[in-house]
């Protein structure tokens, strides 16, 4: 079982983290028990694997990735997986787990591989990779049809997120998504995490743009409908399979 440990409240302290890995997997006995990993499972992480899959090369980067079993997952559907963390104690813990077969560690593995055979895939035995990286600076893995970040990118200190907006675009492909996964944060804090973004040079979500209409319906017929034409201009753009998109997923619960 998990010993409660309080994570660093610095999220660019280094040393903190690598302590706070140690801890944490010495509280577990370094162990890949199932009831140690029922605790790290992320299911939120997990939706998106359809869109990995159906991706063109299928080539992901989970940064920041902690102490989590979806990059195994997606790398046994077939995707070609990294995942890096500033610690270099858990990136060596994670890629001594890459070693061990997949019934090791998901205990419904049959159930997942008929899953995904219903959908028109083969269960494959590919290896992730893990790398201890800064995502502040530049990966040099080359580019990448889906990143997926959950928490770790929101806590930032400004400059910070500047500098890992910039790391993400860049390693976006062209027509690739990047998923952002946060806490439920609004108004300015929001605001913050997608100017960075944006300034960065990718293309927001969907999901504003929606709540954006909605209260633009009370405004007058002309502004409507030059508000339509821009809106086709940007629909063109998000769906022409060259833009890079950000999505920020913001938890209410």
């Amino acid at each position: 079982m998990f010993e409660k440990l309080q994570t660093p409240d610095n999220l660019d302290d280094h040393v903190a983290w690598e302590q706070y890995y140690q801890a944490y997997l010495s509280s577990i006995n370094h162990s890949v028990e199932s009831d140690n990993w029922d605790k790290i499972k992320n299911w939120q992480t997990l939706s998106y694997l359809g869109v990995a899959l159906h991706s063109k090369e299928r080539k992901v980067w989970f940064p920041g990735c902690g102490l989590d079993i979806t990059p195994f997952i997606y790398s046994h559907a077939g995707c070609r997986v990294f995942g890096t963390d500033i610690s270099a104690y858990l990136s060596n813990f994670l890629n001594e787990l890459a070693t061990e077969n997949i019934e090791a560690l998901i205990e419904n593995h049959e159930a997942f591989a008929k899953e995904l055979k219903d959908h028109g895939f083969e269960f494959e035995h590919l290896k992730p990779r893990f790398l201890t990286h800064d995502f502040r600076e530049s990966f040099a893995e080359g580019k990448f049809d889906l990143i997926v970040n959950k928490k770790s990118f929101q806590l930032l200190p400004q400059e910070s997120l500047k500098k890992a907006s910039k790391t993400f675009f860049e390693a976006t492909t062209v027509g690739g998504k990047a998923i952002f996964i946060t806490l439920n944060v609004q108004g300015e804090r929001r605001s913050i995490i997608e100017d960075h973004l944006i300034e960065a040079g990718d293309k927001g979500g969907e999901e504003q743009a929606t709540k954006d209409k909605e209260i633009l319906r009370a405004y007058d017929k002309e502004y409507l409908d030059r508000k339509k034409t821009e809106q086709q201009e940007d629909e063109c753009v998000l769906h022409d399979g060259k833009t890079k998109l950000a999505y920020v997923i913001y938890n209410t619960g």
